[in-house]
C-alpha cells in the first residue's frame, strides 16, 4: 500500500511539472511573438534584395481538357527567404534562445507574391487548411502552401490516343522587380515526391527554368518562372474506345465484297460501317477541340477513311449488281474481259459449257435418228405394200416425217438461243464476282496500310 501511494504521489508530482512547463512554454512563446511583431509591417518585403529560394512540388494533375484546352493541377510551391526582423537567435533572452522556431500565420509576415501570369481562369488559389509560415531563431522564414493553378495548354492531338503533351506554367511577381525580390531554383527548382498519378496520362518531365524578362519601358527585369509539364496518355482505355471499332470496320469491309451482290446482308453490314462511322465521328468531334493542332488527329483520318471506303464499297456493290443482272439484249461481255474471265473462272465456265454442249448433242443425235427412221420407213414401206404403194402414202409419210424434224430443228434453236443468253449471263456475273473480287484485295491492302499508319 504504501508503495502504490508513493507511486501515486510521484505521478500527480510529474504532472504538475510538466503542466507548469507548458504554461511556461507558452508564456514564453507569446512574449516572443509580441515582441517580434510589435513594430513588424508585413506590407514591406525584408530586405533591398530579398532572395527566395523556391522548388515547385506538383501534387497532382487534377484536369487534363483538352476540348476547351486548359489543364488544372495542385502545386506545393516550397519558399524560403530570411527576415532579419523576426531574428531572435542573437537575443539576450535565454529563454527565447530555447524556442527553435515559431508558427504564426500567413497575413502576419511579408510572403512574396507568386502568382500565375498565364492563367486560365480563377480557381481556389491556396488550398492548406491553415496557412501557417515557419520563422526560425535565424530569421529564415519558410511558407509552403498548396495552390491549384487553371492553365490554358494547347494540345497536339495527331497522334491520339498514343500522344504526349506539354504545357506549361508561367509563375512571378506582379509587384517586385528582380533588383527587389529575386527568385532561385532550389533543387533544380522541382520535387514529385507528392505526386498522385492522373488515371488518363503519366508524367514523363516535369522542369522549371528561371527567365528574366522585361516589360514595357523599364529597364530592370522581372523573374518569371517556367514550368514544363510533359505527359503521356495511357493509351489502352482509349485505344478500345475509339479506335478498335475504326479496326472493326476495316476488317469487315473487304469481306463484304465476298458475300452475292444481290445479297440484302450485304447492303445491311454496309449501310451499318457507314453509320457506325459517322456516329463514331461525331463522338470524336465532341472530344476532340478543333484548335489543338494544325494537323488532323489520326482517328478522325480513319474513321473518315473507313466512311469514304464504304461509300466506294457501295458504290462497287451498286455496280456488281448491275453487272450481275446484265442479261443478253446487252450483249457478251467485251473479249478481253472474256480471256480474263477465262483464265480466273476455268473451270466454272468449262462446266456450263459441257452440260450445254451435251444438251444440244442429245438433240442433233435425236434429229439423225429422226432422218435415219425416216430413210428405213420408206424402205419398210416400199416392202411391204410392194406395187400397191401409191404416190400419196409416200407423200403423207414424209410430211409426218417433216413434221417431226421441223419441231426437233425448233428445239435445237430455242436450245442454242437459250445457251447463248445463259451464257451471256453467266459472263456477267463472272464479271462482276471478278469486280468484288477486286475489291476484295483494294480494301485488304488499304486496310493494312491503314492500321499500319495509325498504330505504327
Amino acid at each position: 500500500m504504501a508503495s502504490d501511494r508513493y507511486m501515486y504521489n510521484h505521478f500527480l508530482l510529474l504532472l504538475l511539472l510538466n503542466t507548469a512547463g507548458s504554461i511556461e512554454y507558452g508564456e514564453v512563446v507569446s512574449s516572443l511573438h509580441a515582441q517580434l511583431f510589435k513594430n513588424y509591417n508585413a506590407l514591406y518585403r525584408p530586405q533591398q534584395l530579398t532572395d527566395v529560394n523556391i522548388t515547385m512540388s506538383l501534387a497532382s494533375v487534377v484536369d487534363v481538357n483538352e476540348k476547351e484546352g486548359h489543364i488544372t493541377t495542385t502545386f506545393v510551391p516550397k519558399m524560403s527567404w530570411v527576415d532579419p526582423r523576426l531574428r531572435w537567435d542573437d537575443s539576450n533572452n535565454s529563454e527565447f534562445k530555447k524556442i527553435d522556431h515559431l508558427q504564426v500565420r500567413r497575413s502576419d509576415v511579408w510572403v512574396p507574391d507568386l502568382e500565375v501570369l498565364n492563367r486560365f481562369q480563377d480557381v481556389a488559389h491556396d488550398l492548406s487548411p491553415l496557412p501557417l509560415v515557419w520563422v526560425h531563431g535565424d530569421g529564415t522564414v519558410y511558407y509552403v502552401p498548396r495552390q491549384t493553378y487553371q492553365t490554358p495548354c494547347r494540345f497536339n492531338m495527331h497522334k491520339f490516343p498514343y500522344d504526349s503533351q506539354h504545357c506549361q506554367i508561367i509563375l512571378g511577381s506582379w509587384a517586385y522587380l528582380s533588383n527587389e525580390v529575386d527568385f532561385h531554383l532550389y533543387r533544380n527548382g522541382t520535387d514529385q515526391q507528392l505526386l498522385v498519378e492522373h488515371n488518363d496520362f503519366v508524367l514523363n518531365i516535369l522542369n522549371t527554368t528561371r527567365v528574366e524578362t522585361t516589360f514595357g519601358g523599364i529597364s530592370a527585369h522581372f523573374v518569371e518562372l517556367y514550368v514544363d509539364i510533359f505527359l503521356a496518355r495511357r493509351a489502352k482505355f482509349f485505344y478500345y474506345m475509339y479506335l478498335m471499332p475504326a479496326d472493326i470496320m476495316v476488317f469487315i469491309l473487304p469481306f463484304v465484297h465476298l458475300l452475292p451482290p444481290s445479297s440484302e446482308s450485304r447492303q445491311a453490314l454496309l449501310g451499318a460501317i457507314l453509320i457506325s462511322a459517322i456516329l463514331m465521328l461525331n463522338t470524336l468531334n465532341e472530344f476532340m477541340p478543333s484548335y489543338a493542332s494544325d494537323e488532323v488527329p489520326q482517328p478522325l483520318k480513319l474513321y473518315l477513311a473507313c466512311m469514304m471506303s464504304t461509300l466506294i464499297s457501295i458504290f462497287g456493290s451498286c455496280v456488281t449488281m448491275s453487272l450481275a443482272r446484265t442479261d443478253a439484249k446487252t450483249g457478251r461481255v467485251p473479249r478481253a474481259i472474256q480471256k480474263i474471265l477465262t483464265v480466273c473462272t476455268p473451270c466454272k465456265q468449262a462446266q456450263r459449257n459441257e452440260h450445254a454442249s451435251y444438251q444440244l448433242l442429245h438433240l442433233e443425235k435425236m434429229l439423225q435418228m429422226s432422218a435415219e427412221g425416216e430413210e428405213n420407213g420408206e424402205e419398210l414401206h416400199s416392202a411391204n405394200n410392194g406395187t400397191d404403194n401409191t404416190e400419196e402414202a409416200r407423200q403423207l409419210h414424209q410430211q409426218e416425217q417433216r413434221g417431226t424434224m421441223k419441231i426437233l430443228q425448233q428445239l435445237v434453236s430455242e436450245l442454242q438461243l437459250v445457251r447463248y443468253r445463259e451464257q451471256v449471263k453467266v459472263e456477267w456475273v463472272n464479271f462482276a464476282q471478278l469486280v468484288d473480287k477486286i475489291f476484295v484485295i483494294g480494301f485488304f491492302i488499304s486496310g493494312i496500310c491503314l492500321l499500319k499508319y495509325n498504330h505504327f
